[in-house]
């Protein structure tokens, strides 16, 4: 019996990831290697929709450089790397999907950094969220967004109502 399960909902959304470890093999296919290691097994049982993954790269200094030869090629890293990346942004885009046509609470941040005209803030699970500015909206409200569509990295939607508004 795997842990996992539990694992996923006691834990935040996120999980680190390494690709090009010593030792992962040069010879399979890559995108055996990657779905067939640990941390792909995890990220695709749990459902991770967030994810810090590095390349092996092992510093001087060390017990990684000591113990463990770079024995990955730069370019089957670069390629794990970017098939481990591909199938987490697929995963996030599935997973934000389902918050379509929901209400949540977002902190304001303040003007999107892509488009002044929209504001962006946080869910409570980190996720940024942008919307029309209500008007006193200014950064530290909480307010309610009604999310209308999203990609892997945004939700999009309208302000639905203030949750906590800052004097």
């Amino acid at each position: 019996s795997t842990p996992l399960p539990h694992l996923a909902s006691s834990v935040p959304s996120c999980v680190p990831g390494r690709v090009g470890w010593h030792g992962q093999g040069q010879s399979l296919p890559d995108a055996f290697v990657v779905r067939g290691c640990q941390q792909w097994r995890v990220m695709d049982q749990v459902g991770f929709d967030m994810a810090y993954i590095f390349k092996y790269s092992p510093r001087r200094g060390t017990a990684a450089r000591e113990e463990h030869p770079d024995d990955v090629p730069r370019r089957v890293k670069e390629e794990r790397n970017q098939i481990l990346l591909a199938d987490l942004s697929e995963r996030v885009e599935r997973a934000n999907r389902a918050w379509v046509g929901r209400e949540l609470e977002v902190l304001v941040e303040g003007p999107s950094k892509r488009n002044r005209e929209r504001w962006s803030g946080r869910t409570e699970t980190t996720k940024l969220c942008s919307s029309d500015p209500s008007p006193g909206m200014k950064p530290g409200n909480f307010v309610r967004v009604r999310i209308r569509r999203t990609t892997a990295h945004s939700l999009f939607g309208d302000v639905s109502g203030r949750a906590h508004w800052v004097p």
